[in-house]
């Protein structure tokens, strides 16, 4: 079928209302082309810029030579339209739709995430949730703030497969990851289905859905905020066929609770369930039929609601109040960098996603196709809540908690691109370009994350290169260095960076990791000199004390444990091991301490 045909097919399989013009499209197709080869250029030039200010876009720079200039040109080979013909012309002439397609995609969706395993460990709560399942506990102390989903797949299921089974964290965490890899591969042609598109535009509305930076929650990290990803997925791609063919909307309700049971950010999608849901009302002939989908599809989300309601009105006000910094708010925790890094999450989230502004305004009366105030209703509440609130560790770290912003984004994407495409036919090949534009950014931040040692290369250039980064932001990054170090063996440079954290955070916590990361290393009279500083901050911790009085012991310093165990002795008459060893180490002491 002639190319013609198939943009003529898509434009009336994806449109029910006015389109934009023939002129307004290729314009558009103009703009899309621009930004992209914008997004290209920078990725290249930012190879050479030894600055972190667009942590978002620079990623390449810290990955394996002969994979990063790969990545680097072909979204840039893409935008010739010599070359990107003849492969758009080859996919428009197969059916990408079919079962074949969709079976192999899902495959190879399995088999990416598998070969690319996380062993850098960043990534929010990543580091943490490798030894939340060991054997010896159950890890409930990493799951305070989950709600019932959650809790039973991410911490009852996998800590039962850890005891029973012998598995690490990190295995059952990357198990799960292959799995969801798969779904979201099939939540991706199940968007594109819905759009009705074929060939080279199927394509690329698939590859934006797919393809993105939360590729890299499915390879090894235990946190619901992976199935997020798939939940935002799988709703877009279901709320289409309500909203185009009025067909779904009890599998869309369903959707809808089951994000709401794995995560609470899920609440955002309750606007577009309300829009796809109305949309769907008016457009089912009435009957009997209509009134059991309508009771069915608000029951199943309201009963969801009301039975964890209590659960999340705790979860918020013990912890959620705590990240509510309006963007343009002003503290020492974000710094000047807060608008910045919220781009850059969004750009390393959802790599084309930035080309929606200027395809956004091409559309014109197009928005009013039932597609559009559906999927911006989506964005929408994710967007604002990514302008209301702040982790305090950052972005940098913590991008994971706009996943699904990013997904939704790339969706609304990818149904503007698709119309702009169908409209203007000589541009198809556009989604070539497209497509790259998504995968090779995503594929690139899988491989970095791939290599320990490029990973902490990354977040140490986070530290050292401009911009320069709040007190916090630093003090926690430096923090997960001596974690990740001592992990890997290398307990000296762990305590060198404990060390850094310290000097913004002398917190009792960060104080006693750096004294034990001197001791794994040999130093005990570092470790000692530590110790000492942690009690003489906090003179009438009992605990303070009893560290010391280990500590000096272990250095050889006889004097300063005695010291220390006197100390303790007087705060906590009630230990009696304290007393006894005072006495063997200075026998005049019996009748000093107190009785």
């Amino acid at each position: 079928m002639s190319k013609q045909a198939l943009g003529k097919r898509d434009a009336r399989r994806t449109s029910t209302s006015p389109s934009p013009s023939g002129q307004d499209s290729a314009l558009a197709a103009w703009c899309l082309w621009a930004v992209l080869a914008l997004l290209a250029a920078a990725r290249l030039l930012l190879e050479f810029v030894p600055s972190m200010a667009a942590w978002g876009l620079n990623v390449d720079r810290f990955v394996p030579s002969p994979w990063a200039w790969v990545l680097l040109s072909l979204p840039a080979v893409a935008l010739l339209p010599a070359l990107a013909r003849p492969v758009a012309a080859w996919l428009d002439r197969r059916r990408v739709n079919g079962t074949a397609w969709q079976v192999a995609m899902v495959a190879a969706a399995a088999t990416l995430v598998a070969a690319f395993p996380d062993r850098v460990w960043f990534t929010g709560d990543f580091i943490g949730r490798q030894f939340s399942l060991d054997a010896s506990g159950s890890g409930v102390a990493w799951y305070t703030h989950a709600v019932p989903l959650d809790l039973a797949l991410h911490q009852q299921l996998g800590h039962l497969l850890v005891t029973r089974w012998g598995l690490e964290a990190n295995d059952y965490g990357r198990l799960l990851g292959v799995l969801e890899a798969g779904a979201l591969a099939w939540s991706a042609s199940l968007f594109a289905r819905a759009l009705d598109l074929e060939g080279v535009t199927a394509i690329s509305a698939a590859s934006l859905v797919f393809w993105g930076g939360w590729l890299a929650l499915f390879t090894g990290y235990n946190k619901a905020l992976s199935e997020t990803v798939l939940v935002v997925a799988l709703f877009g791609g279901l709320g289409l066929g309500v909203v185009r063919e009025g067909r779904g909307i009890v599998a869309l309700a369903f959707v809808l609770a089951a994000g709401l049971l794995l995560h609470r950010s899920a609440l955002a999608l309750i606007p577009a369930f309300v829009s796809a849901w109305l949309v769907w009302w008016r457009r089912v002939d009435p009957g009997h039929r209509r009134q059991r989908a309508a009771a069915l599809s608000l029951a199943i989300p309201v009963l969801t609601l009301l039975l964890e309601a209590p659960q999340v009105v705790t979860i918020v006000r013990e912890f959620d109040v705590a990240l509510f910094v309006p963007l343009g708010t002003r503290s020492g925790a974000q710094g000047d960098t807060r608008a910045l890094d919220l781009l850059n999450a969004i750009a390393l989230l959802s790599p084309a996603g930035l080309a929606s502004l200027p395809l956004g305004l091409a559309l014109g009366r197009t928005w009013w196709r039932p597609e559009g105030p559906f999927l911006a209703a989506m964005v929408a509440p994710l967007a604002a809540l990514a302008l209301l609130f702040y982790p305090p560790e950052g972005l940098f770290r913590f991008w994971d908690i706009f996943a699904g912003l990013g997904v939704a984004l790339s969706m609304l994407t990818a149904w503007m691109a698709a119309v702009v495409l169908a409209e203007a036919p000589s541009w198809r090949w556009l989604g070539i370009s497209l497509a790259l534009a998504a995968a090779c950014p995503s594929l690139s931040f899988l491989i970095h994350n791939a290599h320990d040692e490029l990973g902490l290369q990354r977040v140490q250039a986070y530290l050292r290169e401009p911009p320069a980064r709040a007190p916090m932001l630093r003090a926690t990054a430096h923090e997960f260095l001596g974690f990740r170090l001592i992990d890997l063996g290398r307990p000296a440079e762990a305590a060198a960076e404990f060390a850094r954290a310290a000097e913004m955070v002398p917190s009792p916590r960060v104080l006693r990791q750096w004294a034990t990361a001197e001791s794994m290393a040999g130093d005990l009279v570092a470790a000692q000199a530590v110790l000492r500083r942690i009690a003489e901050r906090d003179s009438t911790s009992p605990d303070a004390w009893r560290s010391l009085a280990i500590g000096s012991l272990r250095a050889g310093d006889t004097t300063e444990a005695a010291r220390s165990l006197v100390e303790l002795a007087r705060l906590d008459p009630a230990d009696t091991v304290a007393r006894r060893l005072l006495i063997q180490l200075t026998p005049g002491a019996r009748s000093a301490t107190p009785r």
